[in-house]
């Protein structure tokens, strides 16, 4: 089996979740043709470094990004460090010759977002933005419904995410509420997931009038007719809408639903 030489930036919250989940590929995921390799940590802090490294069995430790970076050991830097970080840190990764995985949003403004597209395609390195909701079971499923056409023709969208932790005020202080450093609040750090699971199932925005397709080619088509609202639908109407035929809904994760035309 082929090793991927990881190299992780950020030791906290995002960073303890990554390191967990490389130490659990072998075990859950036999198949995989390359094992990942835990090959170092790095982050500012010494303590807490250190204590990370230790607990998740990192192989080596730095303290400075550039040590990480001029490593030839390391064929992947892995970045969780706070959102306004990103886009540098990214971008030096890329000059530096390794593939990147880079926790969302990719960056926290527009323009360096695209700074750090242009570089990793000019690299031609590897390179994927952290949206793991895709890889939910029932995200997957839902995929797979919406290629075999068991839904029909999609709709309907909608989407919800949920979290209250940080309405305690037992809770710190921390970066994700200060903008300078998260740049968007929770629109960026948990409806990112929800527009990226929307992109992912349905494919882009087609124009208006053009007809969307479940493979993702051409995107969701815009309705001439609106479905009834609840009030107006028949009663025993099977969930459907009184002018638009039997409708199939989906339940997904974190609130989000697609519902979609089966037979019309």
């Amino acid at each position: 089996m082929e090793q991927i030489n990881v190299g992780l930036i950020g030791y906290n919250f995002m960073g303890r979740a990554h390191s967990n989940a490389y130490r659990q590929v072998p075990f859950y995921f036999p198949e995989v043709a390359a094992k990942p390799v835990m090959k170092a940590i790095c982050g500012r802090t010494k303590e807490r470094v250190d204590a990370c490294a230790e607990q998740f069995g990192w192989e080596s430790v730095e303290y400075d990004v550039d040590d990480l970076l001029a490593r030839d050991d390391i064929d992947l830097v892995d970045i969780t460090v706070p959102n306004n970080m990103h886009a540098d840190v990214a971008i030096r990764a890329i000059e530096a010759g390794k593939h990147v995985i880079c926790e969302k949003p990719l960056a926290t403004t527009v323009e360096d977002a695209e700074r750090m597209v242009e570089a990793a395609n000019k690299a031609g390195c590897v390179n994927m933005l952290c949206h793991n909701y895709r890889r939910a079971p029932a995200i997957s499923l839902a995929k797979q419904m919406i290629e075999n056409g068991d839904l029909g023709e999609i709709y309907h969208w909608r989407s919800l995410y949920l979290q209250d932790w940080l309405m305690s005020p037992d809770v710190p202080m921390m970066w994700r509420v200060e903008k300078e450093i998260a740049g968007s609040g929770s629109l960026g750090d948990l409806m990112a997931h929800s527009i990226d699971l929307a992109l992912w199932l349905l494919g882009e925005p087609g124009r208006p009038g053009r007809r969307g397709r479940p493979d993702g080619h051409g995107g969701c088509r815009r309705r001439r007719r609106r479905p009834l609202p609840l009030r107006q639908r028949r009663a025993g109407d099977d969930g459907g809408h009184a002018l638009c035929g039997r409708a199939q809904e989906l339940q997904l994760v974190r609130g989000e639903r697609l519902e979609g035309l089966a037979g019309v």
